[in-house]
């Protein structure tokens, strides 16, 4: 790969359930091989240069599915969250989190909390966690917080309200959506205005290397094409 990588990846890791079905197991079997994929695909982001990742796990469109899919997720977040913490940890991964906090239960809230307070030193590399989002609620959120704090009207930058979202980082370059839906489900919508989107109909449990690489030589193609329209346009 060449050195053309995108800073912010964002990763819309879709089709586990489906997945899941298809390996002639269940959707909840392919939701618990989605998640432990993250340790998997996230060391290789890093190894090739991406400092910050963030992954979609749950939107809050997600709370109206199926009953036991969902309380089948909030037992994973408790049981394999932890782990997930400490394998990041140990690898000196900085992880964040972007998304409501209401709704959330004790136990879920201190999976977390507990992985950002232990790994707010770490770094450079980022996990943020997209969990209990909507890119709409996220807006409405800064929209509230600039509102509160009593901002003039003329005062109201992009890197002012770049820095009222829950979780400020660095806008996407590049986002992956696996299992072949082209749509963003809401997912880090004023961070995302400028980013290439990239679709794979591989499911996410599915997804490795080669995948990945492809999609960077998506972004680094399209980066160049853009390079020589402005060449052209500039005369």
């Amino acid at each position: 790969m060449n050195n053309k990588l995108p800073k912010h990846l964002g990763l819309i890791m879709d089709g586990n359930g489906r997945w899941g079905m298809h390996q002639a197991h269940s959707r909840l079997f392919g939701h618990r091989v989605g998640l432990q994929h993250i340790l998997t695909v996230l060391p290789i982001c890093y190894k090739l240069g991406i400092p910050f990742v963030s992954g979609y796990l749950w939107s809050l469109e997600n709370w109206h599915r199926p009953t036991v899919e969902v309380a089948h997720m909030r037992h994973l977040l408790q049981t394999f969250g932890p782990s997930l913490v400490r394998e990041l940890h140990q690898q000196g991964v900085r992880i964040v989190h972007s998304g409501k906090r209401t709704g959330l239960t004790a136990e879920e809230l201190a999976v977390i909390d507990d992985g950002v307070t232990l790994t707010q030193n770490n770094g450079p590399n980022t996990f943020n966690i997209v969990f209990n989002y909507s890119g709409r609620d996220d807006l409405l959120h800064a929209v509230r917080r600039i509102a509160a704090q009593g901002v003039a009207p003329a005062s109201i930058s992009e890197n002012l309200f770049s820095q009222m979202f829950s979780t400020p980082l660095p806008d996407l370059d590049l986002i992956i959506r696996t299992s072949g839906e082209y749509r963003l489900s809401n997912f880090l919508l004023w961070q995302s205005a400028q980013a290439m989107l990239y679709v794979t109909e591989t499911a996410w449990p599915d997804f490795g290397q080669r995948d990945l690489e492809a999609a960077l030589r998506y972004y680094q193609e399209a980066l160049e094409y853009q390079a020589e329209v402005r060449a052209v346009a500039e005369g």
